[in-house]
């Protein structure tokens, strides 16, 4: 690890040996360096849900809502508001100019895309009550998303607000096909997370290490901004 290529770095390593929470700051170099006992072998929050995982997920991976920590109450992130057209149709607006980690820019067809891909109940989902309550989600727009639901959810906006990451159209054609008990199955997981948030994905080895580096074109305004683990 070097000063010029990990600044501001973020490392997950799952080693054998070192026990959960042992935590290591390099302050010469701008990084933390933290070791579990567990083996993290994706970290796509909807094909794990290891506490790790769920950590590493909400550094760079920001949802249409966000929960203040603090007071508790539902802010817009990736959106910029929503409204109940009736008890079954939510409407959000997407804030503008917002790239992924892979420069593309944020659209209401991406976020279409993954809540189409996620709530289907062949995905392999593991969270399904995030996804299960959604009938389609449709993008009239650019910037304007609509879920349908099944029937009201009134946790509606707590699951938009912080385990349910966005990613750009088309991301798990990626995915590769493996077998598994004598049958061809994609394997969805496999597909390295692209996503808006204050840290982007360096590298990730299976059962090993995740390395995240500070995203400095993260927007300026968003909520999380202030709670970045390094600057």
């Amino acid at each position: 690890m070097t000063t010029r290529s990990m600044a501001a770095a973020l490392t997950v390593a799952a080693a054998l040996g070192l026990g959960a929470g042992t935590a290591q700051a390099g302050k010469a170099d701008d990084t933390l360096v933290f070791a579990s006992a567990s083996e993290v072998d994706t970290v796509d929050l909807y094909y794990q849900n290891l506490r790790e995982v769920v950590i590493i997920a909400q550094q760079m991976c920001d949802t249409l809502m966000y929960r203040d920590p603090i007071k508790g109450e539902y802010k817009p992130l990736l959106s910029t508001g929503y409204r109940w057209i009736d008890d079954k149709t939510l409407e959000f607006k997407l804030r503008k100019g917002l790239k992924f980690s892979n420069g593309k820019e944020l659209t209401a067809a991406d976020v279409a895309y993954t809540y189409n891909h996620a709530r289907q109940p062949d995905s392999g989902v593991v969270t399904r009550l995030l996804v299960d309550w959604i009938d389609n989600v449709e993008a009239p727009s650019t910037d304007t998303v609509i879920f349908k639901a099944k029937a009201p959810t009134p946790a509606a906006i707590e699951y938009f607000s912080g385990i349910t990451p966005i990613y750009p159209e088309g991301h798990y054609d990626k995915a590769p096909t493996v077998n598994t008990g004598g049958k061809p199955r994609r394997d969805w997981g496999a597909v390295q997370p692209v996503c808006i948030g204050p840290y982007n994905l360096k590298e990730f080895k299976s059962g090993s290490s995740v390395t995240l580096v500070k995203n400095d074109a993260y927007f300026a305004d968003s909520r999380r901004a202030s709670r970045r683990l390094a600057r």
